[in-house]
């Protein structure tokens, strides 16, 4: 796992392995147990934003964790979705 930070600004985490390693499933559980923190989950694959967060999650039911898609409806962007808060 790479660690990022530059003063000032928040710890960025880029995790990297094989295919079938678990890597989703740790990281929703990691997501699950700290739900009071924000996380942005970044994959090349669209389907992978659109379907797995939700089947990950519901193994968590007890968390409470919503996972919000970005349509950049009623926004300028999808990124100014994410940012104007």
């Amino acid at each position: 796992m790479l660690k990022f930070a530059t003063s000032g600004l928040k710890e960025v985490e880029l995790l990297d392995a094989m295919c079938g390693t678990g890597k989703t499933h740790n990281l929703f559980k990691f997501i699950a147990h700290n739900p009071q923190e924000h996380y942005l989950y970044i994959t090349p694959m669209l389907s992978e934003v659109s379907t797995r967060p939700a089947e990950e999650l519901a193994k968590f039911p007890e968390c409470g964790v919503v996972f919000e898609e970005p349509t950049g409806e009623g926004y300028r962007t999808k990124g100014d979705h994410l940012i104007v808060r």
